[in-house]
Order: structure tokens, then sequence, then C-alpha cells
């Protein structure tokens, strides 16, 4: 899955929080921060995989 659809879907995460008012807005962003980190430290790892080769 591609970085710009993972960061799709939190962002779809975020707006059906906000609107059922489950999640507090501050964890919600806190979320999609942490899933885009993933996101950036899992292609870097990738790059860096692929540039040993």
């Amino acid at each position: 899955m591609s970085w710009y659809a993972h960061a799709a879907q939190g962002g779809a995460l975020v707006n059906l929080a906000e609107e059922e008012g489950g999640f507090p807005g501050g964890l919600a962003i806190a979320l999609v921060f942490l899933a885009i980190m993933v996101a950036c430290l899992t292609a870097a790892y990738l790059v860096k995989r692929s540039a040993q080769r």
C-alpha cells in the first residue's frame, strides 16, 4: 500500500471519528501522525534495503 493510500485512510478515520464523536481530536491527530511516521520509516527502510543490493 502506498503512503498516499495510507494517509488517505488515516484522514478517513479522523473524519469518521469526528462525526461519531468517539475520539477526542488530539488522539485522532496523534494516530494520523503515528501512521504517517510509520509509513515514512517503512519507506526509508525499503529504500535503504534496495540500495544495499
